[in-house]
């Protein structure tokens, strides 16, 4: 193997690294920012319960699955797509 072949091995194995260490990203920050934008409503509305809080809690936990699904999905293509160029595509 040359040091090209090498080089774009180890890009493609980061590549999938980066991806999957999204996946995590999104896990975090769906709440978090669902969170946020309840509490900026609430600060505008002024109800005084903490129900708009915990809707936009779940709105942003139920978006961040999503993102996680998305991704995986994406992550599980890439790495077919590499299994199918180094091994040739299977029946």
């Amino acid at each position: 193997m040359g040091l090209k072949e090498y080089l774009k091995a180890r890009q493609n194995g980061i590549d999938l690294m980066a991806t999957s260490g999204t996946i995590g990203l999104h896990m975090v920050s769906g709440p978090i920012v669902g969170f946020v934008l309840a509490l900026c409503i609430e600060y505008f509305v002024q109800s005084g319960t903490p129900w708009i809080k915990l809707g936009g809690l779940f709105i942003g936990i139920i978006a961040g699955f999503i993102n996680v699904y998305e991704d995986s999905k994406r992550l599980l293509k890439k790495m077919q797509a590499e299994d199918d160029k180094k091994f040739g595509s299977r029946p």
